[in-house]
């Protein structure tokens, strides 16, 4: 009976696999076709522009949208009026960014640090700048003493920060004026010396500035900070911002008329980590949103990518030695009012979510392992027949099914701002359950009666379409998620992150070996081996060039060849694993290389990867890679999967007290389940092994199959106990 209802839907199971995973292409190219997926090509419409205007950086350490108001800070409300508006992800070396940690990263175009802060900002200590010395050779000159300490500080971190960056890019364009110790550190050059430097006291004259200006294209101004964590009893958030927006305006009454203004919040101000304010205002220029190719994010920029953006206004080429990229603009048709709105809830999320993760991974944690627990028990037990069991079993069944649809209903989520609420936790708790009984419930409808696996392959089937169709059309669902990307944190902002990626290519391992047990049921074999074939390339286009996932590819090849091969019956032999393994490198290296061969503005972080080989510093990536592997190797993630090993050995592979092993019957019933679970462990291990945080990829794949393996094992032993309801 199963095969005969198999074979009539096996022809539909090929063709919704097909779209389940074909559906990101699709969308990603329809979305490109219609502007919205962010290139290089329409990142550097507006702001690179080259030309003798000069250009005027403000920088304010701390500030952020939850501080500009029309009433409040006048001068700043009216600069962002007509004005390229966005969030300014200051992450730099360490936790928390001090000013000098700011100010640092600026003239770097990577991530720096003063010193240590141990995470605190309590630790913060401003850098001297000495001035007007005899023995500098010039009444405007000023040094920084420490200089050689902190290049020697970075050259130990694994950043690669060469301090001194942009003073020496900018010097052929002729120099910079420095305004302010903070300002110094910025353009400062290799020997940490500035040409011209005006004490911050200078700012309420703005003459010297505006005659600096008529001798150097740059000026970078340090207004001071919003916030300062070691001054003791600190007026209100509004007076400091107040008082910040006093010395905004000073500064910029040394613009001159045609002058380019990039203003920064470019620190923390606060022990929690928020995002700070990036406007820039032009001659001609309209209201828009700020671009960057490094995140890809309408509204979301890198204090990285000023660098860059600096340089390249002033007509020079953009050092390989930066990491940000110039940034650029999008037309925004929001009123100002709104859109600052929107900036304030972008950091609200960001900040919100961040809060909510210990939390969050810790209860999800603790689900699945009272579930493995109380699997090990309710399976392990007759119940006194098949009377007693079905109960048991069913709800056990539906159970795990909605567990294994928590990951997925984390980005469903997403979908209603719960970061809003009064209560953030219980809002986000109570969405993710909804979606997941709803996923449960819908797998409940397409039925337990016929496939073993056809059931789980609604659960699998939505959290590939889902992650797929978002990293193919920005990854919205991504940012600032429980299961996603952080922006304060600023591990990644595009593509595939660790934990999605395991998601998807264990889902997608799911829906192919889905599509493949309906075509061998109708005893089409062969068109079984094609169908997990094409998903596979599917799949692997999907997570490399559209989710710009380097280590996924690596992983996913293997995974999805030893899937074909288990479905064909053919063996995985030594040789055959070299194949395996030089075909996932092959993989790999041509879509890096393609990336590269694109301009540089353009590429991807495979792209720059490739550039870092050629030019020898990818040997740092990688150990940083490591480094941050093994760190998080010991964290709670990483109960989940030794304690999922036991209990698959436990309670899937050994017999039970009161019959033979289920994984016995679950396979004779379902044969595809060998080499699925085959292909979930390569991906699984070979993910750890070449992923920055490996720990996340074999656990999270855990939380999305050992469920779905409990509940098909539920079912299987619903079927063994004959007619029934189930």
């Amino acid at each position: 009976m199963i095969a005969q209802r198999a074979w009539r839907t096996a022809a539909a199971a090929g063709v919704a696999a097909a779209l389940v995973l074909a559906a990101p292409l699709v969308t990603g190219a329809a979305a490109a076709a219609a502007g919205r997926t962010p290139t290089a090509a329409a990142v550097t419409r507006a702001a690179a522009a080259t030309g003798p205007d000069p250009v005027v950086v403000v920088g304010v350490p701390g500030l952020r949208w939850s501080d500009v108001t029309a009433s409040g800070t006048p001068t700043l409300w009216r600069l962002a009026e007509g004005s390229a508006l966005g969030s300014l992800v200051v992450r730099a070396a360490g936790p928390l960014t001090c000013p000098a940690d700011g100010w640092l990263t600026l003239g770097a175009g990577r991530r720096a640090e003063a010193r240590a802060t141990g995470g605190s900002l309590q630790a913060c200590r401003e850098v001297p700048v000495v001035a007007d010395d005899a023995t500098l050779g010039s009444a405007m000159a000023a040094a920084v003493p420490s200089w050689p300490q902190l290049r020697r500080h970075n050259a130990r971190l694994s950043y690669d920060a060469e301090l001194g960056l942009l003073g020496r890019a900018i010097t052929p364009a002729g120099g910079a004026v420095a305004v302010g110790p903070g300002a110094a550190l910025a353009v400062a050059d290799d020997a940490g010396r500035v040409t011209r430097y005006l004490a911050a006291p200078d700012l309420g004259s703005p003459s010297p500035v505006a005659a600096a200006l008529a001798r150097a294209p740059l000026a970078v101004i340090d207004a001071g900070a919003v916030s300062d964590p070691l001054a003791a009893g600190e007026p209100s958030r509004a007076s400091r911002a107040a008082a910040a927006d006093a010395r905004v305006a000073l500064a910029l009454r040394a613009v001159p008329p045609r002058g380019r203004v990039l203003l920064l919040g470019l620190a923390d101000g606060s022990a929690t980590s928020h995002l700070g304010v990036a406007t820039l205002s032009a001659p001609g220029g309209g209201a828009a949103w700020l671009t960057s190719a490094s995140t890809r994010q309408g509204g979301l920029v890198l204090l990285t990518d000023v660098a860059a953006t600096v340089t390249s206004m002033l007509g020079q080429p953009v050092s390989a030695g930066t990491d940000g990229a110039v940034l650029g603009t999008t037309p925004r048709s929001e009123a100002l009012p709104a859109s600052v709105e929107t900036l304030r809830d972008a950091d609200l999320a960001a900040t919100v979510v961040r809060r909510m993760l210990s939390p969050f991974f810790a209860g999800l944690v603790l689900l699945q392992l009272l579930l493995y627990a109380a699997a090990a028990v309710l399976l392990r037990r007759p119940w006194g027949g098949p009377a007693g069991r079905r109960p048991v079993l069913r709800s056990l069944r539906g159970v795990a099914t909605a567990a294994a649809a928590v990951p997925v209903a984390t980005y469903l989520a997403q979908l209603i701002p719960w970061w809003r609420a009064s209560w953030p936790l219980a809002a986000v708790t109570g969405l993710v359950a909804g979606w997941a009984l709803l996923l449960a419930l819908a797998a409940r409808v397409a039925g337990w009666r016929t496939l073993l696996l056809w059931a789980p392959a609604v659960v699998v089937a939505v959290t590939a379409l889902v992650l797929g169709v978002d990293v193919a059309t920005g990854s919205r669902l991504q940012q600032a998620s429980l299961m996603g990307y952080t922006p304060v944190v600023a591990g990644r902002f595009y593509g595939f992150g660790n934990v999605a990626y395991a998601l998807f290519g264990t889902a997608a391992l799911g829906t192919a070996s889905a599509a493949a047990a309906a075509l061998d049921a109708g005893g089409r074999r062969r068109a079984a081996v094609g169908a997990v074939v094409a998903l596979g390339v599917v799949a692997v286009v999907v997570d490399g060039p559209v989710g710009v996932d380097f280590g996924g590819v690596l992983a996913l090849v293997p995974a999805f060849a030893v899937l074909a091969l288990g479905v064909a019956h053919v063996r995985v032999t030594w040789g055959r694993a070299l194949a395996i393994a030089a075909a996932a490198v092959a993989a790999v290296a041509a879509i890096a290389v393609a990336d590269w061969l694109r301009p540089a503005a353009s590429r991807t972080h495979l792209g720059r990867f490739v550039a870092q080989v050629l030019d020898g510093s990818a040997v740092d990536v990688v150990q940083r890679k490591a480094e941050a592997n093994l760190s998080v190797l010991f964290t709670f993630l990483g109960v989940v999967v030794p304690v999922a090993v036991v209990f698959l050995v436990v309670v899937l592979l050994r017999g039970l007290p009161w019959r033979g092993p289920l994984m016995t019957s679950m396979v004779a019933r379902e044969p595809v389940l060998r080499p699925l679970s085959w292909s979930v462990a390569t991906l699984a291990v070979v993910g750890f092994a070449v992923n920055d945080s490996g720990i996340a990829i074999p656990a999270v794949a855990c939380m999305l199959a050992v469920p779905l393996l409990i509940a098909m094992a539920a079912d299987s032993l619903l079927r063994d106990d004959g007619p029934g309801p189930r």
